[in-house]
């Protein structure tokens, strides 16, 4: 892998940081790459870091006020994922408004249209997406999750004519049991905060997750 010019990691925080934005790995409603792949199974493997996934995943960077839910101007296709940072600067990919084009068949690295970033290109991959960004992102740092209502997930179905995509309600515990002893995050009153079983929702200081 040849380096390519990216901003310094923590001019990538101060981005971050300046729009209260996170970089998340969702689970799909509806999925997209190996689709054999389903919830949770999908988001273990990312916490896991098997080589394959540490070679590349697809995120989102949100941020309080996106949308998540419906089917237009949504700004990412999932509720629930996993909060990721970046080991170095050259952990960061890719940075699109849109969709990154990368390319994963199941096995073996992900390929990225890699080049040269900027910070003007980090501003433009989140004031300029008309729908979803993708940010493309390899040897990353697990920091939680992400969880957002109301929670979606997407499973497979048969009524008889084949399996189909379902997407089925779920609830922030049902989350928190499928994923025991990690610290779940979402948004509030345009605020990072953290979610606890009891229901008190304290605001989370940005540099908490990246600092």
């Amino acid at each position: 892998m040849g380096l390519f010019e990216k901003p310094p990691l923590h001019e990538i925080h101060d981005f971050l940081r300046r729009h209260r934005a996170l970089i998340v790995h969702f689970s799909g409603t509806p999925p997209s790459g190996n689709t054999d792949i389903r919830y949770p199974d999908d988001l273990r493997r990312v916490i896991e870091g098997s080589a394959a996934v540490m070679t590349g995943i697809a995120c989102s960077v949100v941020k309080p006020g996106d949308v998540f839910i419906g089917t237009e101007g949504r700004n990412a296709y999932g509720t629930i994922g996993i909060i990721v940072d970046l080991f170095d600067e050259q952990s960061l990919a890719t940075a699109t408004r849109g969709d990154g084009g990368s390319l994963w068949y199941g096995e073996g690295p992900r390929e990225f249209e890699e080049q040269d970033l900027s910070v003007a290109d980090l501003e433009r991959s989140i004031e300029g997406r008309d729908g979803n960004n993708e940010w493309g992102v390899r040897n990353f740092i697990v920091r939680g999750l992400f969880v957002i209502n109301p929670v979606e997930i997407c499973q497979l179905v048969d009524h008889g004519e084949g399996p189909t995509n379902a997407i089925l309600p779920y609830s922030i515990a049902q989350v928190a049991n499928d994923f025991r002893g990690m610290r779940i995050y979402s948004f509030a009153d345009n605020q990072i905060v953290e979610l606890h079983p009891r229901g008190h929702l304290p605001v989370v200081d940005h540099p908490e997750l990246y600092r």
